[in-house]
């Protein structure tokens, strides 16, 4: 019995293009930076709803002085930070060319420190918890999805360009 073996291999240069184009697909990132910045100014509305951090710990109680002042106002029910709600309404959560940006009136950032005579309450995320913890995994479910959703339409796409036959060869 005669015998005739032959070597084939993928293209590498193709490969490369292939996948050359696959990245130049998912470099729109703007659609993840809303994605991202809806998710964060979500976690800021919980935190005013909650009254706590993003992360879920509760936010400072009020001093006395400042219930009784509320209530002299009419200013019930006596809700943390949101006497008026002007300071609550005046946070945007902004998609930006890099991430995105918080912007909110300059007394918000007071309260999310705190002061000499004033509690932290805060209602932003830090830095550590859009690197660990429930943020941070919501963040990396957005990523996944926005790059595994990039993938299958990339894919696709270039399965539609496959000739008939090659696809029924391949099973696809």
């Amino acid at each position: 019995m005669a015998t005739n073996e032959f070597n084939i291999s993928i293209d590498l240069r193709e490969a490369e293009t292939f996948f050359a184009k696959l990245a130049s697909r998912i470099q729109n990132q703007v659609p993840f930076r809303q994605a991202v910045a809806k998710l964060i100014a979500d976690y800021i509305e919980k935190s005013f709803a909650g009254e706590q951090t993003p992360s879920g710990a509760p936010w400072a109680d009020l001093k006395p002085y400042t219930i009784r002042m509320r209530q002299a106002k009419g200013l019930v029910p006596i809700v943390k930070l949101q006497a008026t709600k002007k300071g609550k309404r005046s946070i945007k959560v902004v998609p930006t060319s890099t991430g995105f940006r918080v912007e909110a009136m300059d007394y918000m950032d007071d309260h999310n420190k705190g002061k000499p005579n004033m509690a932290a309450r805060r209602w932003m995320p830090t830095e550590q918890e859009m690197t660990s913890g429930a943020i941070a995994k919501d963040i990396k479910a957005i990523q996944e999805a926005y790059l595994t959703q990039g993938l299958k339409g990339f894919v696709q796409g270039e399965i539609s360009r496959t000739p008939d036959f090659v696809r029924n060869l391949l099973g696809l």
